[in-house]
């Protein structure tokens, strides 16, 4: 792995491509195993939960949007999104080519570093939500956005939190992933624009960290900011806020807002056997998909961290964000 340290790749962290690594694809290719998977975050998150109801025989819609090219790339994440279950409706930009995210594994898949190239979907914009607003947003009852597009559209942001906030069914939420602490540390004042408008907070402890600072806060005591994150401005005060931060193999934080009270819980994290650990990659994304799928269900909270748990634990068993068939998926708990 000499020359892929020689990209200035750090483990367990994800940049944006530079011009030092223009070259990194093409290396990645002729020198190394390379699967391909239809990414990247929230795309992600889509399919893990498309997957887990798709075991459940559950009919619900999964749907996503992003901005691709019309090129190879292109085609083959829209067949692989949808023989995973996700209805997609892509914006088609033509005068960039389909993003790709270089994903480099280390220590046997324990650790990754993620390297952008963000390509068409640094083009996508609200227009294309207005456009397909029926199709997209009309009937949708959660909308989850993650972290990474606000450097390309913080306009959709806001009329899709507008949107949910303002709206007069009170079963919609609205969801943002951090994503990745340099989404804080470079787009922190827009992040904190849109987090009035956010019901349901998912990030793990790095990217809590990040915001933090980018606050100000002082601290690195994670209930304390977790509590003054839930505290922040919110639009839509009849529903309570939720901050959910993973900690890799250390117990989930949940701090879920009542009124002018919030509830911490810790949620532990069944630990994975270092020789069913292929690849750590997507974890934090599979978690999501698998608390929305159950949370979208009207599941106990309970319930929805442990299938987030257990679908982060099932990836990280396969290489590549390769939706498995969730076969040992736990049962749901009986209504007493």
């Amino acid at each position: 792995m000499s020359r892929i340290i020689g990209y200035k790749l750090k483990a367990n962290n994800v940049i944006l491509a530079g011009e030092e690594h223009k070259d990194l694809c093409k290396e990645l290719v002729e020198k190394y195993p390379v699967e391909y998977t239809a990414g990247g975050s929230a795309q992600n998150v889509m399919r893990v939960a498309a997957g887990l109801l798709k075991r459940q025989q559950v009919e619900a819609k999964v749907l996503f949007s992003g901005c691709i090219s019309d090129d190879e790339f292109g085609q083959m994440m829209s067949r692989k999104a949808k023989e995973d279950g996700v209805i997609v409706n892509y914006a088609i930009d033509k005068s960039e080519p389909t993003g790709t995210c270089a994903v480099c594994l280390t220590d046997q898949g324990k650790n990754r570093s993620l390297c952008a190239f963000l390509g068409a979907s640094q083009k996508f914009t609200d227009k294309h939500i207005r456009e397909n607003w029926q199709e997209l947003v009309e009937k949708t009852d959660i909308v989850y956005m993650s972290g990474f597009l606000i450097a390309v559209s913080p306009a959709t942001y806001h009329l899709l939190g507008e949107h949910v906030a303002n709206s007069e069914d009170k079963s919609k939420r609205f969801c943002l992933n951090l994503s990745a602490p340099y989404i804080s540390s470079v787009f922190g004042q827009e992040i904190e624009k849109v987090m009035k408008y956010v019901d349901i907070i998912f990030g793990n402890d790095d990217e809590a960290l990040a915001y933090a600072q980018f606050k100000k806060w002082d601290t690195t005591n994670l209930e304390e900011i977790v509590t003054k994150l839930v505290h922040q401005e919110k639009m839509r005060t009849s529903v309570g806020r939720l901050f959910i931060i993973t900690q890799g193999d250390k117990p989930i934080i949940c701090a879920e807002q009542n009124n002018d009270k919030v509830e911490i819980r810790y949620f532990p994290c069944k630990p994975i056997p270092d020789n069913e650990m292929v690849d750590t990659n997507g974890a934090g994304d599979s978690f999501a998909g698998g608390f929305l799928s159950q949370y979208m269900q009207g599941a106990p909270l309970d319930y929805c961290i442990e299938i987030g748990s257990y679908a982060a634990r099932e990836i990280i068993k396969l290489s590549g964000i390769a939706v498995p068939d969730f076969a040992g998926m736990p049962e749901k708990p009986t209504s007493s």
